[in-house]
């Protein structure tokens, strides 16, 4: 074999073996995430899918072990970099998708400001038994580099001039090979779509319009760098005159009001941002006994708002996403966590159009956990509190946190000079839901859902008991009828994808919850929103529309703009006709399209830092 001519004998069955292990550790992975019910793989699967997935992850194999066939006899123990790096990139995986449902994006690799106690056991309560598949095989070849191959690598035989070059030469060639074929297979058996080529290069390479988990499937691990490194750069750019032309139109053609008929005559506005608040939690009950008492009765009331189809939004920067879609009024971004990349660049803010004497942010978060307390400030919050305040109450009970953070609240709240804003974020419902220190109740011994579902409603249940207790603390205070008061999630929890035994119209778990109270329009609301319409509509009701910037969402008061609360990913199969139940796709397509600019204009906005350049004035009139 001409690959192994110059090279001792033990180099290319080591070769050969590490590319298998490379194969199989991949294969399990895509296994253990179910990263394969991609767009392309659900389409139908069948042999040339599975074949496809196959030849692409024997090519990435093939290029991570090139280096062996590549490095001089001393370095060939280098082999072990590449293959390190690849165990424990699949190993932070299978502790990260189960909470985020997608691949942790390389960037976030650094953050190491992020890996506090409750985000370590949150990552390792994720673990299961199964991804032994992914973790042993490594480990195995790594034993048998040790018993038989280690020595003998290092030996040499006699050089053929030219051997690394064409070893170069021909592993690369394999690679675009498969690369090349696996494009027009996938584009020709199953997108079933017009494009030109370079149309469909420029929206398959250049916007990120699917997750990671599905790029890196369709598309292999090697590409799926490429990728990432590509989107890195995209992230960081100057804006053109025609990029700010489309923001420009689509501001424009934003509906544009200086009026305040919804205004709910409130003083204060208080915030209260739920930690992983599904809606089939509501009016959920076990032998007839709610689970959330307090948060129903506040769904019954009938001068309340109430919506729970707020259609989670938030991307990789998860509950940070929330914060920065409230406070701002703009979409995430679809690879990267704003707050950590742009968490000091300059936006509109609630803050601002509300323009209120005293912004407090509280929460249980450290000052650097996903930047909270950089992005607070960004944000126009003039006081943060978090854990330093809020941890010392704990007492090293961590199922306490609803009751520390709604009690320091209770305690800077009453002492705040009138009118205010509040936000009070929570944390007691966050992962792992393995285990936890909250004392079981008639919940768990009722044996009902599975044993994660009981630890997560045991969680939602102290929520719902402390969040009573707050509202009760805000009345004994006299800020309660003074105050509009919302309560939504920062984003869903799957917990389980099975939702055997729960009563739901949201099976999947992509429902958050929104209740305003004290707005005075009472009202139901029955479709779909998003997240993005949360800003909007809190001008509305606190009476701050001479603030120009709207946002890129719809006010609930106004409308509501459906296609925005879809993700980049149903947004972009809606505005191709790919559309579920015979829905009437012309208005459908339209909206979607709409909704596309908005995610892609909010990407534009923030790359390129646009207010730093363009000011919001405080007109609506002189903002349009």
């Amino acid at each position: 074999m001409s690959l192994c001519r110059g090279n001792s004998k033990a180099v290319c069955p080591f070769y050969l073996l590490g590319v298998a292990t490379v194969v199989i550790t991949l294969l399990a992975l895509y296994f253990n995430l179910h990263t394969w019910t991609t767009p392309v793989y659900n389409s139908g699967a069948n042999v040339i899918s599975w074949l496809l997935l196959l030849a692409q992850t024997v090519a990435d194999a093939v290029v991570v072990m090139l280096p062996l066939l590549l490095l001089p006899r001393r370095w060939r123990v280098a082999i072990w970099l590449p293959l390190g790096l690849l165990w424990v990139w699949c190993i932070a995986q299978l502790m990260y998708y189960p909470t985020y449902q997608d691949l942790m994006p390389f960037s976030s690799f650094l953050l190491w400001q992020n890996l506090d106690g409750l985000v370590v056991r949150s990552a390792v309560g994720n673990l299961q038994w199964r991804g032994l598949t992914v973790m042993l095989p490594m480990l195995l070849l790594w034993l048998v580099y040790r018993r038989y191959y280690g020595r003998k690598m290092r030996e040499v035989t006699a050089a053929v001039p030219g051997n690394r070059m064409r070893s170069l030469l021909m592993s690369v060639g394999l690679f675009l090979l498969v690369q090349v074929v696996a494009f027009l297979v996938t584009h020709a058996v199953f997108w079933h779509r017009e494009y030109d080529l370079h149309s469909f290069v420029s929206e398959k390479y250049t916007h990120v319009r699917v997750s990671h988990a599905s790029y890196m499937t369709e598309n292999g691990l090697i590409s799926y760098i490429a990728y990432c490194v590509a989107v890195e750069i995209a992230q960081h750019h100057n804006i053109t005159p025609d990029e700010e032309r489309q923001v420009q139109q689509f501001i424009d053609t934003q509906p544009h009001y200086a009026d305040n008929i919804y205004d709910a005559h409130k003083q204060n506005l208080i915030l209260v941002i739920v930690e992983s608040l599904n809606s089939w939690v509501v009016d959920l009950r076990i032998d007839g006994r709610e689970i959330t008492p307090v948060l129903n009765a506040l769904c019954r009331d009938t001068t309340a708002i109430v919506g729970l189809r707020m259609q989670r939004q938030v991307q990789n920067g998860g509950s940070s996403d929330a914060h920065f879609m409230y406070n701002t009024g703009l979409l995430p971004l679809e690879a990267r966590a704003v707050s950590m990349v742009y968490g000091e660049a300059t936006y509109p803010t609630l803050v601002q159009a509300l323009g209120k004497k005293t912004a407090v942010h509280i929460c249980g978060d450290k000052h650097g956990l996903w930047n909270a307390e950089t992005t607070a400030r960004t944000y126009g919050f003039d006081r943060f509190v978090g854990d330093k305040t809020v941890r010392p109450l704990l007492n090293a009970n961590d199922w306490k946190w609803e009751r520390c953070i709604f009690g320091v609240a209770s305690t800077i709240i009453d002492r705040l000079p009138q009118p205010f804003f509040a936000q009070v974020v929570t944390l007691g419902m966050h992962e792992p839901y393995v285990n936890t220190e909250v004392p079981e109740t008639w919940i768990s011994e009722s044996g009902a859902f599975t044993p994660r579902m009981r630890v997560y409603l045991e969680r939602t249940a102290v929520f719902d008991q402390e969040l009573g207790l707050f509202l009760q603390r805000l009345r004994d205070a006299g800020l309660y009828d003074n105050s509009l008061i919302v309560i939504a999630s920062d984003h869903t929890d799957y917990v389980d994808n099975d939702p055997k035994g729960r009563m739901s119209v949201d099976p999947v778990g992509n429902d958050c919850v929104l209740v305003v109270l004290n707005s005075g329009h009472g009202r139901v609301i029955k479709e779909a929103f998003g997240q993005i319409d949360l800003y909007p509509t809190l001008l509305d009701l606190m009476g701050a529309n001479h603030y120009a910037w709207k946002g890129v969402g719809r006010s609930l008061m106004r409308g509501i703009g459906k296609a925005v609360a879809l993700s980049p990913q149903t947004v972009q199969n809606a505005a191709e006709g790919d559309l579920p139940n015979g829905a009437e796709t012309a208005q459908m397509q339209t909206d979607a399209r709409r909704a596309q600019e908005a995610w892609e204009v909010s990407r534009l906005m923030i790359t390129s830092r646009y207010f730093t350049h363009h000011k919001i004035l405080d007109s609506a009139e002189s903002g349009r």
